[in-house]
């Protein structure tokens, strides 16, 4: 294969098997989907905190049970989406290691 002139000598010698050439097409993606899946849970129960903080905050000062009830159960829940979502990451980490 003969060069051009004025174009440089490769640097690292031959190409590496590692490199595909631009005409071949790039392997698809692995997507680790348990992965994913906990860290939308976690965003979801991040999301549903702060939801449940905003209604605590809006709590008139003659609250009802339910209300203080149903402010409750949305921390709860965030809590719990939280938890699970990490642990779905975790397991996802621990399950897609190389």
């Amino acid at each position: 294969m003969e060069r051009a002139q004025g174009q440089a000598a490769p640097v690292g010698g031959p190409q590496s098997a590692s490199v595909l050439p631009p005409w071949m097409p790039r392997p698809p993606a692995d997507v680790n989907w348990t992965i994913l899946i906990g860290g939308v849970l976690v965003f979801f129960g991040f999301l549903l905190l702060g939801i449940a903080d905003f209604a605590y905050v809006s709590l008139p000062v003659s609250a009802t049970y339910e209300r203080v009830f149903a402010t409750y159960m949305l921390y709860v829940a965030g809590e719990i989406a939280i938890g699970v979502g990490f642990l779905l990451a975790f397991v996802g980490i621990a399950w897609k290691r190389p």
